[in-house]
């Protein structure tokens, strides 16, 4: 901004205008002025009252410029009021950025995690919903058994990040009498495989460690750790060597 601008922009007012004899006192001129545009905007956008306002619209400078009352202490403390605003705002959203990014990549360290085992869906246990056991990867087959009885299997698509955002074809479903028999018929249908997978209990866990998040909002690690203590359903006494193999899907 050119010295005569700045001259005319504050109007020679005693408050800020003093004839700049040194390049420090320019420079503290065009210090106030930019901080007198940039607390103008923000109060602007954020439709400040004019009651509240530290500065105004000059039509004939085509700036803003300090109200009357206001002093340059005045001035320089409401710009770094509203500095320290925007600063802490932006500081948030990246973190939310950065955890929603470090959740997305736990959930799909748990589906990978399925690729070539049978994986339970304990957020899905958690819930009370009943059981729900899956392999494949992003695409693959399930089981889901019931809270009353109801056993259905099927295949599922596009499980990115987790399986709960999957689209589900069942391709067959039976009703028993108890969800224990309906778990029965789960285990014969997965084989012998299905059993190493669900008592062996080496199951890879999430490869990316999140931060914790507010008690309102569990992180998808937290979650998994409680649905991980919760008690896992009535499991059916059969020996693994009376089972079916893994390709067997006759309920």
């Amino acid at each position: 901004m050119a010295n005569n601008d700045i001259n005319a922009y504050w109007r020679k007012d005693s408050r800020y205008y003093k004839e700049p004899r040194t390049p420090e006192d320019k420079a503290e001129q065009q210090q106030l002025y930019d901080q007198a545009q940039a607390v103008g905007e923000w109060e602007r956008s954020h439709r400040v009252s004019d009651l509240k306002r530290t500065t105004w619209w000059h039509p004939d400078f085509g700036s803003f410029v300090p109200k009357d009352s206001v002093t340059p202490e005045q001035l320089k403390s409401r710009y770094n009021e509203i500095t320290e605003t925007v600063t802490s705002v932006i500081t948030a959203n990246k973190t939310e950025l950065n955890e929603t990014e470090q959740n997305f990549q736990a959930w799909m360290a748990v589906t990978e995690s399925s690729r070539y085992r049978w994986v339970e869906d304990e957020i899905y246990r958690l819930n009370g919903r009943g059981a729900m056991y899956y392999t494949g990867g992003e695409d693959g087959v399930y089981m889901r058994i019931h809270k009353d009885g109801n056993l259905e299997a099927g295949s599922y698509e596009g499980a990115i990040p987790h399986i709960g955002e999957a689209i589900f074809k069942p391709a067959v479903t039976k009703e028993y009498s108890s969800f224990s028999e309906a778990y029965k018929a789960a285990m014969e249908v997965g084989g012998k495989q299905f059993m190493i997978d669900m008592f062996s209990g080496d199951a890879p866990q999430p490869l990316i460690k999140t931060t914790s998040a507010p008690e309102e909002k569990p992180s998808v690690l937290k979650q998994i750790r409680e649905a991980q203590k919760a008690p896992k359903p009535q499991r059916g006494d059969q020996s693994p060597d009376k089972l079916k193999s893994k390709g067997d899907v006759d309920l």
